[in-house]
């Protein structure tokens, strides 16, 4: 199974929920192999906090792809040799998000708010005072 977890907006909870469904699938026995296809590779900076805390799964292999076709192979390759792979995608339209969507068996789009989204739709709403 391929999950990609896309949204093209920054900010909405890509990268964690990667962590957590990835660390979570890998920790439970299964074989997973996790793809940050983000150029800010936040995911790959908490792959290597946690072997250096020496808390990483052993069944839980992550590598950095920003190559369209690349991720697309990538995945189609580590499906083929039984692993469950997580592909987190940047947050922006992008060939990298196209080519995470383009194979995946399940997409999940993570849609956590900015205070920025509050603030603007409180901003657009009509006070309403009852009398």
């Amino acid at each position: 199974m391929i999950v990609t977890i896309a949204n093209p907006k920054g900010g909405t909870g890509k990268t964690t929920l990667v962590r957590a469904l990835s660390g979570t699938a890998a920790h439970a026995g299964n074989n997973v192999f996790l793809i940050d296809a983000d150029s800010r590779a936040n995911t790959m900076r908490w792959v290597t906090m946690s072997k250096q805390m020496e808390i990483w799964p052993e069944l839980l292999e992550a590598e950095s792809c920003l190559d369209p076709n690349q991720i697309y192979k990538l995945a189609l390759r580590k499906l083929h040799e039984g692993k469950i792979v997580f592909v987190d995608v940047e947050g922006t339209t992008n060939e990298t998000l196209f080519a995470g969507l383009y194979r995946a068996d399940i997409v999940l789009i993570p849609l956590q708010t900015t205070q920025d989204d509050v603030v603007a739709d409180a901003a657009r709403v009509e006070p309403c005072f009852g009398g």
